[in-house]
């Protein structure tokens, strides 16, 4: 008689036993990685937007204007969960009009992430490179918790900072040390 080869009942469920646990124990961590890596990725597009205007500027020697955009980047809008606009801004006007071009723009934040940014809707950069916009914007999970919260810094001379770590608990702060927050307060950021 031939000897035939195959797992018996008994070793395949103890393999899926194995995998479920190995598997579940994984999940939550992936799930954290997801959300650290869609936060930083938002806050590296808003950093880049902000350095390509800066740069247009410089190199144009014209005003270039960034704002949350329509869909079809039509008109500014009120919201920097939207898309967003980088525009050469021909009559100064601090607004999308028809004779201004579109010269980038990034796309909408994904559902699970907010953007805001505590200076208006509208961030100018002048020829110098230089804005009177300065602020910053807060990027934010879903969870609202601390862990995954971002900042990209506007200074007046229109340079970028981003958030970071610099205490190694797991929370970005602020380039003045204070801990980002994704909750509502009362107090400025």
């Amino acid at each position: 008689m031939a000897r035939k080869s195959g797992f018996t009942l008994i070793e395949l469920m103890v393999t899926v036993a194995i995998a479920s646990i190995v598997l579940l124990a994984g999940v939550p961590s992936l799930i954290e990685f997801i959300r650290h890596s869609r936060a930083s990725q938002q806050a590296s597009y808003v950093s880049s937007a902000l350095q390509v205007a800066r740069m247009s500027a410089i190199d144009s020697a014209q005003v270039i204007g960034v704002c949350p955009a329509k869909a079809d980047l039509s008109a500014c809008s009120t919201s920097w969960d939207d898309a967003i606009m980088i525009f050469i801004d021909a009559d100064n006007s601090k607004t999308f009009n028809s004779g201004d071009t579109v010269i980038h723009s990034v796309e909408a934040a994904p559902e699970s992430i907010t953007r805001s940014f505590n200076n208006g809707t509208v961030i100018q950069y002048q020829a110098e490179g230089h804005t009177t916009q300065f602020g910053t914007f807060k990027i934010c999970d879903s969870s609202k918790e601390a862990a995954y919260a971002r900042s990209v810094v506007i200074n007046l001379q229109g340079r970028i900072k981003l958030s970071k770590d610099y205490n190694g608990n797991g929370v970005h702060e602020y380039p003045s040390g204070t801990e980002l927050s994704c909750v509502a307060s009362s107090g400025a950021s």
